[in-house]
């Protein structure tokens, strides 16, 4: 019997973020004008759940007001 991974289960859900945020650019660029800078916008849309970001918890020094 082969257990399921489900880590591979989250593999495939990136590869569906990445074919979402082409799709999503070329529908943005398909409304501009060729030579437009909005063209050289790059998207990426990333479902937190899928994808192993590492929470940084760095602290920030402020100046006194």
């Amino acid at each position: 019997m082969t257990e399921y991974d489900p880590e591979f289960g989250m593999g495939e859900e990136m590869f569906k973020d990445l074919a979402l945020s082409r799709e999503f650019v070329r529908e943005y660029h398909s409304k501009l004008s060729e030579d437009s800078p909005g063209r050289k916008l790059s998207v990426m849309v990333l479902q937190r759940s899928a994808w192993p970001f590492t929470i940084q918890k760095d602290s920030i020094d402020l100046p006194p007001n």
